[in-house]
């Protein structure tokens, strides 16, 4: 909340997200936002979340299994020295984990919530988890588990 100017509420991730793009755009509203990468997550909860939901998909709960995806939009991201490739669907096997303790997701969401008049009733359609290795461009990341891939989300919205 902003009055005379001022902010009297921290500034959530969500609100900034929502306005840089604003300010990108020049829109006073996201009716045309279709698609949100967060790159290079290393949030834990995020990364927690990620493995649990790939669990329930029948992986081996890392960072490092085996692909699946069944999408047309699936081969955009093979530039990244991918590994794997998951799609999750709200409601779908594994939703439930990827949303849990998932700061990322779950603040985008309940964004669409908090600000529906501007994102225009959008929701989420799906998420892919995009598990790549680090490489020369992105350097590496290393979790508390002693994971070195990088984690990506592309979430895709609806309306």
């Amino acid at each position: 909340m902003v009055e005379n100017g001022r902010r009297k509420t921290p500034l959530r991730a969500r609100d900034l997200r929502l306005a840089n793009y604003m300010a990108w755009t020049g829109n006073r509203n996201a009716n045309d936002l279709k698609v949100i990468f967060n790159y290079k997550v290393e949030e834990p909860g995020a990364r927690q979340a990620t493995k649990a939901a790939l669990k329930a998909r029948g992986g081996s709960g890392t960072l490092h299994s085996q692909p699946y995806a069944d999408d047309e939009d699936y081969d955009e991201y093979r530039d990244y020295n991918t590994q794997e490739i998951t799609e999750f669907i709200p409601g779908g096997v594994g939703w439930a984990e990827l949303m849990t303790n998932n700061r990322l997701l779950g603040g985008f969401q309940q964004s669409l919530i908090d600000y529906a008049d501007i994102y225009e009733g959008a929701s989420i359609q799906k998420v892919y988890t995009v598990v790549y290795k680090g490489g020369r461009l992105y350097g590496s990341h290393v979790d508390k588990d002693g994971e070195d891939s990088e984690l990506m989300f592309v979430t895709y919205l609806k309306r």
